[in-house]
């Protein structure tokens, strides 16, 4: 990452971390400062996963050895992939 880059990303609150993960405060305006009550925009990012686990096909266990998929998203997903054609896009 260019200094330049570090430099914008530190004029609007972002920081990175020595393990090279960005990290973002949560955006609050001057003029919401200006009122009596707290008041927050943005929650601080959570990680999360939506997984309804699918029973997977023979040849997804031949192909990757997983017996699942994650969810349909991912099939649906990896579905459209194998058969695009080359150049195509979804």
């Amino acid at each position: 990452m260019k200094s330049e880059d570090l430099a914008l990303f530190s004029e609007v609150g972002i920081q990175r971390e020595l393990s090279g993960y960005l990290k973002a405060e949560p955006y609050v305006p001057t003029w919401f400062l200006e009122s009596d009550s707290t008041v927050i925009l943005d929650e601080p990012a959570r990680q999360c996963a939506f997984e309804s686990w699918q029973d997977g096909e023979e040849w997804l266990r031949r192909t990757t050895g997983n017996r699942d998929w994650r969810s349909t998203a991912q099939k649906e997903a990896a579905w459209t992939a194998l058969t695009a054609r080359p150049g195509q896009l979804p």
